[in-house]
């Protein structure tokens, strides 16, 4: 199981081969833009500001993209998994911070205090990490939906190295006591062209995680990944 103390941010290096299916979807080639390829808008050299103009309608293509793909029937309670994908997809399309303490009350998840203390003090960088999803040119073809691991096995092995990664396992104390062989864990993988933080744009790939809690019986956003991050460009997600 990952660290469960604090937030992990940060470039995760790890060593590992017997990549199979998954190395081979994160290193095909990419689509051409095309009408299943959301264009960026133009018009702002920020992707900040620029995430201020784009209406959250920008997720919807997303939302129907991964909604039919088939939800693994694998995974425990599928309709549930597909209801926590489009509430967390639908919130982080958001304009206003608001969106996120919602979804943390319908995920069961204890918020973030310092959001809690000073919410329109974090308004500025709810909108800045909102522009990783407004401003990026989503490959829809290449989106996948992954039974990452069942009953405590991986199924699909992460993303080659190195990637980000962001969680907060603090606030979803049903962690500290999932046992091992009682862990699902699905995936929801968005190949490509993602803005940094210094406005560098690169192809990455970016995995929404969701464990399944046993106690609630609810399927909870549990961490943000991005792959495909160049060498000392910084990068900025979502806050859990």
């Amino acid at each position: 199981m990952p660290n469960r103390k604090t937030i992990i941010a940060g470039v995760v290096l790890a060593a590992g081969l017997g990549l199979l299916g998954v190395s081979l979807w994160r290193n095909a080639p990419r689509s051409s833009p095309s009408l299943n390829t959301i264009a960026r808008p133009e018009g702002s050299s920020s992707d900040a500001e620029l995430s201020r103009q784009v209406d959250p309608t920008f997720i919807e293509p997303v939302l129907e993209r991964v909604t039919s793909r088939s939800i693994p029937n694998s995974v425990p309670d599928p309709g549930g998994l597909e209801r926590s994908i489009r509430q967390v997809l639908d919130a982080y399309s958001q304009h206003e911070i608001a969106a996120y303490l919602r979804l943390m009350r319908e995920q069961g998840v204890e918020p973030s205090e310092q959001i809690v203390a000073n919410p329109e003090g974090a308004q500025d960088h709810w909108q800045a990490t909102r522009s990783v999803l407004a401003t990026a040119n989503m490959d829809l073809d290449r989106i996948v939906v992954l039974h990452t691991v069942r009953q405590g096995e991986r199924q699909y092995e992460q993303e080659p190295p190195p990637f980000f990664s962001l969680r907060r396992d603090e606030g979803r104390r049903f962690l500290n006591s999932l046992s091992s062989r009682a862990t699902e864990v699905a995936e929801v993988r968005i190949p490509g062209e993602y803005p940094s933080a210094d406005g560098t744009r690169f192809d990455g790939d970016l995995t929404i995680q969701f464990t399944f809690d046993p106690g609630s019986k609810r399927w909870v956003l549990t961490e943000f990944r991005m792959a495909g991050v160049p060498v000392g460009v910084p990068i900025r997600l979502p806050p859990l």
